[in-house]
């Protein structure tokens, strides 16, 4: 049995006196707990004192954390120190339980001895806490000390284990190349008893130039070396091996362990893959499947020296196995190939994909000619891509030799087929990639550094017009005329430098000058290293169109909005103005006209008001940002002229949205819940799994209403505009909510906004 020397520390990179070391000290009253907390932390470093004040707790910390000690009372309500040291014992036999408590006597102190306890010390007046400490510190020292010895010897004995189970020869030798020990694989391999090795010299057994040498010479400055020799058995004969020799990393000892491989398979391996190289360098080269089988198949013949041999193809549609070549003789003795269904043993070797050799096949359901003796038949997939057969006829001429040999021609053959088939697919994807850039409208160019376009779509010329111009590769100064060649210059120059860049220029197309905005992004190429700018071209003449047309429509908007904010909203005031004061001078006989007067000018200028916000809105950009519901509510509540009316936010979650147009919204809707429902409603605010919702407790949206609440000029009150509910849809539809009204729980309105899919 090899013998290691332990390692000096816990397999975690620190020795017992740099581990962490936690102590748990236990006690029902909190200010002698807080004491002895702060006087143990002043006496002992690196130590973390964790509390607690019951026997409950105490059994919480224990489970959570790495405890090196524990402290405890032993009177406490429920449980005793005792009572706690005796279910301590059952899961920690072992860990230190020192007993603090102000109660002593001998009859307590044999009780905690006879538990288990480590040690024992009485609360006294002055200096009970340096004693204490100075016992925790020679609790913790000796448990971890055990702690570490029993880690190291569970090592220890998983590294026996480790070595007596590897195939390999290991010895341990002193410098002057004596062996000291070996493992249980070594006695097997040379043929000798534990006894009969050690002490013999390691040249003995393992031959090689390397091993004349003095072992200190052989290793010299180096941490390792490694080298082939033999190893020679009891009996003489030898195999070859791969020998390791390193120096034992240890203070007190001057040895060496030596591993010895057997390598007699490599060598093999090594051989027959020289004796294929050529055929595999061919194999490589082929352009097709089938000229992959062809070489296989001729290889088999003229290099393996096997006669009846052939490749069969998978057929998908089919479920069988599709005849594609055989040897010459393989024809004429055993007749044309046939197709082979994918049943039975050969399914299971299909799905398996390893070889397997089916011995004494000839029976009268087989598909050879009944005066043929097949004995044997060996099967070889070729991946997913077809099986190749060796039929035997007679079995005492094929060696293991033979067979590995058959095996690394198939491997070949199947990695030629994984890569002819992956060219297939390069091929089939270039196809491809050519047909979906021929398929987008935009212009689609690749350009190297020196300006050269590399690849480009057909709508390059269907849009210039100009094909029949190109003299081999199109050029940047076919497409772009030199006003606007120096822009795509710069361009090209800074998507090099920074990665993208972003371009307008002008096309002569069949149609006109066209406006183009080119997109590029730098894109490593890593099949040539080089480096190219992938641009894609959009037609933005139309969008420049559309664009002017908004531009128009703005200032029309705006020449509105200044229409209604001064000619329309003065009138207004004055009117609403001169009313108040001539208001209370009304007789009550004509009251309910002067109510009318008072509702139209409200509805005017509520009018006014929501058109000039509807103006507004139509002519801003919205942008998304993250917005605080609860903040924002709050907000527009201090705008709402409802000051016996509640809100309540049910939430404090951001939702994504334009900070002005959401405030605009929860106004409109506040608004019309207070119209509607007076000031002593309440409007509740909140969030859904996908959206949020506003909902009141008034008097609800009557049923033959609800499909018009949106409709341009639709109100139920005297005074509304019948804009607001429609500022509201608007808002949802340019952030694309989805809107649904509904009833809420108490009856009243509740509009609910949730993301469009």
């Amino acid at each position: 049995m090899v013998q290691f020397h332990a390692p000096t520390d816990t397999g975690q990179g620190k020795s017992p006196s740099q581990q962490q070391t936690t102590v748990l000290l236990v006690d029902d009253e909190p200010d002698f707990l807080s004491l002895a907390k702060s006087e143990l932390e002043d006496q002992i470093e690196e130590t973390k004192f964790i509390t607690a004040s019951s026997v409950r707790k105490a059994h919480f910390r224990l489970s959570e954390l790495d405890i090196s000690c524990i402290v405890s009372d032993y009177d406490m309500p429920a449980k005793s120190g005792l009572q706690f040291l005796e279910e301590v014992r059952e899961d920690h036999p072992n860990l230190p339980f020192i007993l603090f408590t102000a109660q002593g006597s001998e009859n307590l102190a044999s009780k905690a001895i006879s538990a288990g306890v480590t040690d024992y010390l009485q609360k006294r007046d002055g200096g009970q806490f340096d004693i204490l400490a100075n016992r925790v510190i020679n609790a913790v020292k000796q448990y971890q000390a055990e702690q570490t010895q029993k880690k190291l010897a569970e090592t220890a004995s998983r590294l026996r284990a480790v070595v007596n189970s590897t195939p390999d020869s290991i010895f341990i030798i002193d410098s002057a190349g004596a062996i000291v020990d070996v493992n249980e694989q070594a006695e097997k391999t040379l043929q000798y008893n534990h006894s009969e090795l050690v002490g013999k010299p390691l040249s003995s057994v393992i031959t090689s130039r390397e091993i004349n040498d003095s072992i200190p010479d052989v290793i010299g400055s180096r941490s390792r070396v490694r080298f082939e020799g033999h190893h020679t058995r009891r009996r003489g004969s030898k195999y070859p091996v791969e020998v390791r020799i390193k120096e034992i990393d240890h203070a007190d000892t001057d040895q060496y362990i030596v591993i010895a491989q057997d390598i007699t398979s490599q060598k093999k391996h090594k051989q027959t893959i020289d004796e294929l190289n050529e055929t595999a360098m061919a194999l490589m080269q082929s352009r097709s499947k089938e000229e992959v089988a062809e070489i296989t198949v001729q290889t088999a013949r003229e290099e393996l020296t096997i006669p009846f041999i052939g490749i069969w193809f998978q057929d998908d549609k089919h479920d069988v196995l599709t005849p594609v070549k055989q040897t010459g003789k393989a024809e004429e003795t055993l007749g044309a190939q046939s197709e082979i269904p994918l049943e039975g043993a050969v399914a299971d070797v299909w799905g398996e994909k390893e070889p397997c050799i089916f011995e004494g096949i000839q029976t009268p359901e087989t598909r050879y000619p009944e005066d043929v003796s097949v004995e044997d038949e060996m099967l070889f997939p070729l991946g997913e891509f077809g099986m190749m057969i060796v039929s035997v006829t007679d079995s005492r001429l094929y060696r293991e030799e033979d067979i590995n040999l058959a095996k690394l021609l198939a491997t070949n053959a199947q990695r030629a087929l994984k890569q002819t088939d992956r060219e297939e697919q390069v091929r089939a994807e270039k196809m491809f990639f050519d047909a979906a850039i021929n398929t987008v409208e935009d212009l689609f160019f690749a350009i190297d550094e020196n300006e050269n376009l590399i690849r480009w779509n057909d709508q390059v010329s269907a849009v210039t017009g100009n094909e029949a111009t190109y003299i081999g590769s199109p050029t940047l100064d076919d497409i772009f005329n030199s006003e606007d060649r120096g822009k795509i210059t710069h361009g090209i120059n800074e998507g090099f430098e920074t990665g993208g860049s972003r371009v307008k220029a002008t096309i002569q197309t069949v149609e006109g000058p066209q406006t183009f905005e080119f997109k590029s992004s730098k894109m490593d190429y890593p099949i040539n290293d080089e480096t190219y700018l992938i641009t894609l071209g959009r037609n933005i003449t139309p969008l420049e169109e559309k664009q002017a047309e908004l531009r128009q429509k703005n200032e029309r908007l705006d020449k509105f909005s200044r229409v209604v904010s001064h000619d329309l909203q003065s009138p207004i005031n004055i009117a609403s103005g001169n009313f108040g004061i001539v208001r209370d001078d009304i007789s009550d006989e004509h009251a309910r006209n002067a109510e009318a007067v008072e509702n139209a000018h409200s509805r005017m200028e509520n009018l006014v008001n929501d058109l000039l916000t509807l103006a507004r809105q139509g002519q801003q950009a919205i942008e998304i940002e993250s917005v605080s519901l609860d903040r924002l509510a709050r907000k527009c509540w201090e705008i709402v002229d409802a000051s016996d009316a509640d809100l309540e936010v049910r939430s404090s979650e951001n939702i994504q949205a334009d900070p002005s147009q959401l405030q605009q919204l929860l106004e409109n809707l506040m608004k019309n819940a207070v119209t509607h429902g007076g000031n002593d409603i309440t409007v509740t605010i909140g969030t859904l799994e996908d959206g949020f919702y506003v909902e009141d407790n008034g008097s609800g949206i009557p049923g033959d209403k609800m499909d018009h609440i949106f409709d341009t000029g639709f109100t139920t009150s005297d005074s509304g505009s019948g804009i607001g509910l429609m500022i509201v849809s608007d808002i949802a539809e340019n952030h694309s909510w989805g809107i649904n009204v509904t009833e809420s729980d108490s009856g009243g309105a509740r509009f609910e906004f949730t993301e469009s899919p």
